[in-house]
């Protein structure tokens, strides 16, 4: 086992191999545990952990937001309401992504020879009902191929509004 303290706030971490338990397996695994609050942990649980058993983890303990960094940059935060942010540590819906200043916009791109497809674009279901599609179909889609598309569903109203009205 090694334990490492590496700043004044006394956070630690442990490295072991453990026989089979709930949590380790006879993995090696890492575990964040600054004060004994089992902040959080990496590693592949065993079938008896009751969660992603044979998965690579990376878990945040209860309350404990988990990001990914990137060249000393926050990338990626997973909120502990299940939000995940991009370019943010604060996000506000299931993926929220925020461009910095002078920074390039999302971008959805498909591998050329897509055939048939609408994969550079967002489709809606709500409440799991396919109601539209915002994108540009790939070169061998049954319709619209290579067009900017606002798609509105069967029996759905497809409007385009400007400044709170209906344009």
């Amino acid at each position: 086992a090694i334990s490492l303290d590496w700043n004044d706030r006394a956070v630690s971490m442990i490295v072991e191999s453990r026989p089979a338990t709930v949590w380790q397996g006879i993995n090696t695994n890492v575990n964040f545990n600054p004060a004994r609050t089992g902040k959080g942990y990496v590693g592949v649980p065993d079938a008896n952990a009751g969660f992603g058993a044979g998965e690579l983890l990376l878990f945040g303990g209860p309350g404990t937001k988990t990001s990914l960094w990137a060249g000393a940059n926050r990338s990626v935060t997973l909120a502990t309401d299940g939000n995940v942010g991009i370019g943010t540590e604060e996000p506000i819906s299931k993926l929220h992504i925020l461009s910095g200043a002078n920074e390039l916009p999302p971008r959805l791109e498909t591998t050329p020879g897509n055939s048939g497809h609408f994969a550079a674009g967002w489709d809606f279901y709500p409440e799991g009902t396919p109601k539209g599609y915002v994108g540009v179909p790939d070169a061998g889609a049954p319709f619209g191929a290579g067009e900017m598309m606002l798609l509105g569903a069967t029996g759905t109203k497809t409007s385009l509004w400007a400044g709170y009205n209906r344009g």
